[in-house]
């Protein structure tokens, strides 16, 4: 779970991306990434979306997707 923080926090956090990790009892856990356009907050874009009932296989899905996608889009992290 550590890598995951590191990698957003050097890589998202003032890249316009926003993190949500949250537990419902109905769709268990989701970790969601948005990139946010700073001029339309309401207008957020969905990069990654992973739910999972297991806490740390969710972060951990997320953890690969957010490299892929970084990799795809940044050039790396």
């Amino acid at each position: 779970m550590e890598e995951f923080y590191e990698v957003y926090s050097n890589n998202c956090h003032d890249n316009g991306l926003k993190l949500e990790i949250y537990h419902s009892p109905i769709v268990d856990w989701v970790v969601t990434i948005y990139q946010i356009n700073p001029s339309d907050m309401e207008n957020s874009k969905e990069i990654i979306m992973i739910q999972d009932s297991d806490r740390k296989l969710a972060i951990a899905k997320a953890y690969i997707a957010l490299v892929d996608w970084l990799l795809e889009n940044q050039g790396g992290y």
